[in-house]
């Protein structure tokens, strides 16, 4: 095993590197002539490095169908799989709440079938609207509150 190059006392550690780098040198040297075979070119016949820019600006495309959001997938795990569950969760409240108001639109027409009044309010919205002795008709029965 090699031994360390920066053990002993200062003035060995600097005869110790200074060894490493000579051992080094000539076969970076030629590691040097074989590898690269292009000419370094003087240095005063080069020109300065100009300016460039490092980015270039563009604006961003919003509304596009196919972009992701910008933050997508920065949020911790934990957090992202809390979402999944508020998101399910939600989704089922949603759907008991469509059940309901499908369930409370029965008992409507039913209950306006019973008093002989139409099956829908299209009726309404038609004309000026129904008399208000049918609305009075209407209010009698009470239906069951939805969500």
């Amino acid at each position: 095993a090699p031994k360390p190059w920066h053990r002993g006392t200062v003035a060995q550690t600097a005869q110790n590197l200074k060894a490493m780098i000579a051992r080094r040198k000539g076969p970076a040297m030629d590691d040097n002539r074989m590898v690269y075979l292009e000419a370094v070119p003087p240095i005063e016949s080069l020109t300065p490095v100009g300016k460039a820019a490092l980015v270039k600006a563009i604006e961003p495309a919003f509304g596009a169908s196919d972009a992701k959001p910008l933050f997508n997938g920065l949020l911790p795990r934990f957090v992202m799989q809390e979402v999944e569950v508020h998101k399910a969760a939600l989704q089922s409240l949603i759907d008991a709440c469509e059940s309901d108001t499908k369930l409370a639109n029965a008992a409507a027409r039913q209950a306006l079938a019973e008093k002989g009044l139409p099956g829908s309010i299209a009726a309404h919205e038609a004309t000026d609207g129904f008399p208000e002795s049918v609305w009075a008709k209407v209010r009698l029965p009470t239906l069951p509150r939805v969500c």
